[in-house]
């Protein structure tokens, strides 16, 4: 997972990247992607997805609100198996 924050820098806009998802598997690939934007352990509901949502392999956000925000990327791959990072 990568992420780049745009300028101004209030409100954050942030590129997000699934980019260097990979599977290690021969034969199998990344099917899906899931973002999870938390605060303080509860989904965050100041965020806007400027382009793309949270199935979005690279989306744009927007935190409407300052704050610690922890981000979560889940992929699953043509199997059904799946890995987080945060």
């Amino acid at each position: 997972m990568d992420y780049k924050i745009r300028e101004p820098y209030e409100p954050a806009v942030v590129e997000l990247s699934g980019e260097r998802s990979y599977d290690e598997d021969a034969g199998d690939s990344i099917k899906s992607y899931l973002w999870k934007i938390t605060s303080e352990s509860t989904l965050a509901s100041d965020v806007k997805f400027v382009t793309g949502d949270k199935n979005a392999k690279n989306p744009v956000i927007e935190f409407l609100e300052t704050g610690t925000k922890e981000v979560t990327l889940t992929v699953e791959d043509n199997f059904g198996a799946k890995t987080s990072v945060t």
